[in-house]
């Protein structure tokens, strides 16, 4: 698996933390968007991604 960026985020009210998706994926920057609200759906901690597939936050 290649590394990718992981954003913190929310859904709501994220007006630029969109803009910023939309031009990584204009670029094929590869990326993880999670949002506050996500981590409500994990189950435990292996559910995030590990630090190996993650070059920046």
């Amino acid at each position: 698996m290649s590394q990718q960026i992981l954003i913190l985020s929310q859904s709501h009210l994220e007006g630029a933390t969109d803009a910023v998706c939309q031009w990584m994926n204009h670029l094929q920057i590869p990326y993880l968007r999670v949002n506050g609200e996500d981590f409500f759906h994990f189950q435990s901690l292996a559910d995030l991604p590990d630090n190996a597939s993650i070059a920046a936050v």
